[in-house]
């Protein structure tokens, strides 16, 4: 596999430490890095279900479920990531922003 190149994710210790991940549950937390790997510098991203099924063994069913469990997932009241339908000739995407908490 060629790579264009190298990013590395800056994970917080508050994932793991506050419980976050364990709430969020080993298939949704995977899915959020796997939607993270393909962030950009101002939090946003739009890789396809496939390629996140792709990328992270899972099929698309299940990569879906994750991905609506994420979207309705709150810290403080807060969305970690949210999700705009946008529409680009006959295809539609779906790109998220990744949300400070």
């Amino acid at each position: 596999m060629k790579e264009k190149s190298e990013i590395f994710l800056k994970l917080y210790t508050l994932l793991f430490g506050s419980g976050m991940a364990k709430d969020l549950r080993p298939v949704n937390c995977t899915t959020l890095l796997a939607i993270a790997s393909f962030i950009d510098d101002k939090g946003n991203c739009c890789p396809t279900q496939v390629h996140i099924a792709e990328v992270t063994g899972m099929s698309t069913t299940t990569v879906n479920k994750a991905v609506n469990a994420l979207l309705e997932f709150k810290v403080n009241g807060k969305s970690i990531i949210t999700r705009e339908f946008v529409q680009k000739a006959q295809f539609t995407y779906s790109y998220y922003t990744f949300h400070l908490i």
